[in-house]
């Protein structure tokens, strides 16, 4: 099977100038001749920024912080794009923005991503790259940083990675996972879901579970099961629970022959 083309470029959109002269930062992911772009929520004076190297110029604080961005966000693409080459047999540029935006359940986070390159970057010291140049590469706090402000950017990656840790804590598996991520319902007869919240399982029948958006705030996901938020319904679970419990009488007497 032959291999697609693939290219990720930064540049900026320069018909959306803004009235302080900073022009939006733009991604463009393309695979085999087809492009997708979506905006980084970050702006650039054009004055600093280097087309053909397609980062900021200079030795600013923004255009550090900016040169920073890019990398992480691109070998992140990348990482993206080589794991849906092994899961998939065809890869769309489409497919790779939306998996990196969070429009799809990825089986690593994002952290872990950067992480894997760092380390991987790691092992080429002394092969194809010096060690002075791997620490611009290798730093653990710099990343989470640039994590944070990715997950600022794009909130509904953060959002679909937490409501993914949700389902994994309940003992959902993550091909399951991926279907519920697709806008598909889950439907069985009977299942025991684990509550973290109580330390132990509960059992429903004639399950429907979803992915919704919360109605007041689309940006936030839930996961309900036969149209009720689970986590209210391992509150009401419980509860019955302890309301079958029947309490001894303080001051039961007991009685010898």
């Amino acid at each position: 099977m032959s291999r697609s083309t693939f290219k990720v470029l930064f540049y900026l959109k320069r018909d959306k100038q803004k009235t302080n002269g900073l022009i939006p930062l733009f991604c463009r992911i393309t695979v085999d001749g087809k492009e997708v772009r979506f905006g980084m929520k970050c702006d650039v004076n054009p004055k600093f920024w280097d087309v053909k190297a397609s980062k900021a110029s200079g030795r600013t604080t923004e255009a550090t912080k900016t040169n920073s961005l890019i990398d992480n966000t691109k070998a992140a693409i990348y990482k993206v794009y080589r794991e849906l080459q092994e899961r998939d047999n065809y890869v769309t540029a489409e497919k790779v923005r939306n998996v990196f935006l969070g429009g799809e359940i990825k089986q690593q986070t994002l952290l872990e991503l950067l992480d894997k390159h760092n380390k991987e970057r790691k092992l080429l010291i002394g092969v194809s790259i010096c060690q002075w140049n791997y620490g611009s590469y290798y730093e653990p706090n710099k990343a989470q940083e640039e994590l944070n402000l990715i997950h600022d950017l794009f909130p509904m990656m953060k959002e679909n990675l937490r409501m993914a840790e949700l389902c994994k804590k309940i003992g959902i598996g993550i091909e399951y996972i991926k279907m519920l991520f697709s806008d598909k319902s889950l439907t069985a007869k009977s299942f025991s879901f684990f509550s973290p919240e109580h330390n132990q399982k509960f059992t429903a029948e004639n399950i429907n579970l979803k992915i919704e958006k919360e109605q007041d705030n689309p940006n936030k996901l839930r996961l309900t099961l036969n149209g009720i938020n689970i986590l209210d319904w391992f509150r009401q679970k419980y509860q019955e629970v302890q309301r079958k419990v029947v309490p001894l009488p303080k001051n039961r007497k007991t009685f010898k022959l």
